[in-house]
């Protein structure tokens, strides 16, 4: 986590906007009630981001780079959630080696520093992942809570959100849990 806050933090106030961040500051900037409108003309997300987005520069007071630290953290977060699922799939040594992975990757990287709603949505939907591994969804399994509220953060956060949540959506439904209720409805 510490390589990944290194990489992503490191010179982030060094370089200017991406192109797309200007649209994600152009969104923000328009009235709560005008956001997702400005949203449905120049982008192809949900506003939710965009209306988090403009909060957090009503409170702070700021915008441009400064929001950049938050979207770090959530680049951490992506990191330590590849983490959590690898130490589920394989272990500590495979924890080990998916964050190293995750912490060098450029997308994870670029994802970081750009004020744009990728690395939150990347990040809730790891953490679908996970909680479809730790336990399953529905009324007698574990994770439903879990893979409700990260699954439904993704979609919330951008639509290619779905390339994650609906084949794991057909997994759970396709799995021998899924069928029993399917009996049961």
């Amino acid at each position: 986590l510490a390589l990944a806050a290194v990489n992503v933090f490191v010179g982030l106030d060094a370089s200017s906007l991406y192109l797309d961040e200007a649209f994600s500051w152009r969104a923000a900037s328009a009235p709560v009630g005008e956001i997702a409108e400005r949203v449905r003309t120049d982008e192809v997300a949900p506003p939710t981001y965009y209306v988090a987005l403009h909060s957090w520069t009503e409170l702070a007071g700021a915008m441009g780079r400064a929001f950049s630290g938050t979207v770090g953290a959530a680049a951490v977060l992506l990191v330590a959630a590849v983490m959590w699922c690898a130490l589920t799939a394989g272990g500590a040594r495979t924890a080990l080696l998916a964050g190293t992975l995750a912490a060098l990757s450029p997308l994870v990287l670029e994802y970081g520093q750009q004020a744009r709603a990728y690395v939150f949505a990347a990040a809730a939907g790891v953490l679908a992942v996970g909680a479809l591994m730790r336990g399953r969804p529905g009324p007698a399994g574990t994770g439903g809570l879990q893979w409700d509220a990260a699954a439904g953060a993704a979609l919330w956060l951008h639509y290619t959100a779905a390339l994650v949540v609906v084949p794991l959506l057909i997994a759970i439904i396709a799995s021998p849990a899924g069928a029993r209720a399917r009996a049961d409805a």
